[in-house]
């Protein structure tokens, strides 16, 4: 499904790593948490805090890496 939560994560890193657009990655992560159901957002926590560790904001990157492991 072009949709799921691991599909929105995997587009989100292509705009990010490939295309160097930061806002469509995290638009990507933001409309796979509003269908995503809690136990399918591992992957979209993950990808947001490779972004955010990219761009140095090592407190959101943390926060984020610690949800996914939750």
């Amino acid at each position: 499904n072009r949709n799921s939560p691991s599909a929105r994560a995997i587009r989100a890193r292509v705009y990010y790593e490939v295309k160097n657009n930061r806002e469509k990655a995290l638009a990507e992560i933001n409309e796979g948490f509003k269908y995503a159901l809690p136990e399918r957002t591992p992957d979209l926590y993950f990808a947001r805090g490779k972004i955010y560790y990219g761009e140095k904001q090592y407190a959101q990157a943390a926060a984020d890496f610690e949800a996914a492991l939750k």
